[in-house]
């Protein structure tokens, strides 16, 4: 494929793109000083409660253009695919958030903000990132919906739904864990809960990426998927979920 075709072409506009800012929460543009206040804000409640108080803590920031959102860990790696975008910060490497030069199960908490959907591929990056999170540990995933305020709220809790089935199904193919039971009692959940999910992570790459849009079909919710049958071939749940 040449260096400039589909989706790879994206990736090189966008490396470009984020290489040309030196900063991108702009202080004199008021949204973005409103928007990263409040990015910072949430990061900041979450992260208290989930970063570990005690022992050795890993924080992976994903497309960081070294902000740190004044996040404290013992280790706070930054990723971002513009290289200059890095330069000074520590603990820092150009890559590719679906290829992250990380080791299996390292990492407690990994935070990512507008990457995701800006240029790469769901299905990749949410099966990288489960491979690099620790039994049990946490993804921030900050992400843009539809403008209606009910669908935000669907898609979030479904979001997370996809998010949980990428991580469970990493964790039951490298044997992190013997079985279904074994997640389910870790999380607290329902082991019927749990073994509905975990074929979210069959999903087709274009399913998981209307959804993390918030362009799906408006009765794609978390209750449809856990009760429709879920076909392995992805023509067929594009026809089963009402995809054109």
């Amino acid at each position: 494929m040449d260096e400039y075709d589909g989706e790879t072409d994206i990736k090189v506009r966008a490396r470009a793109q984020f290489s040309a800012l030196t900063d991108v929460w702009p202080n004199n543009d008021t949204w973005s000083r409103h928007t990263h206040t409040e990015i910072s804000r949430r990061l900041h409640r979450h992260c208290e409660r989930i970063i570990p108080k005690s022992g050795h803590s890993r924080l992976l920031n994903i497309g960081s253009h070294g902000n740190n959102y004044g996040i404290v860990a013992n280790e706070h790696i930054h990723i971002d695919l513009a290289a200059d975008a890095l330069i000074g910060v520590p603990l820092a490497a150009a890559a590719d958030a679906e290829l992250l030069p990380i080791s299996s199960s390292s990492i407690d908490v990994a935070i990512c903000v507008g990457s995701v959907i800006n240029y790469s591929s769901p299905p990749k990056i949410f099966s990288e990132i489960s491979r690099i999170l620790k039994p049990l540990g946490y993804l921030l995933l900050e992400f843009k919906t539809s403008d209606s305020f009910e669908f935000a709220l669907t898609n979030a809790v479904l979001i997370k739904a996809i998010v949980r089935a990428h991580q469970w199904f990493e964790m039951l193919k490298n044997r992190t864990v013997q079985s279904i039971t074994d997640i389910a009692k870790a999380e607290h959940l329902p082991r019927t809960y749990v073994s509905s999910v975990i074929p979210f992570a069959l999903l087709a790459p274009d399913v998981i990426e209307a959804i993390l849009e918030g362009t799906q079909p408006f009765d794609l919710n978390l209750d449809r998927l856990i009760n429709a049958p879920l076909p392995l071939d992805w023509a067929e749940q594009r026809s089963v979920f009402g995809f054109k």
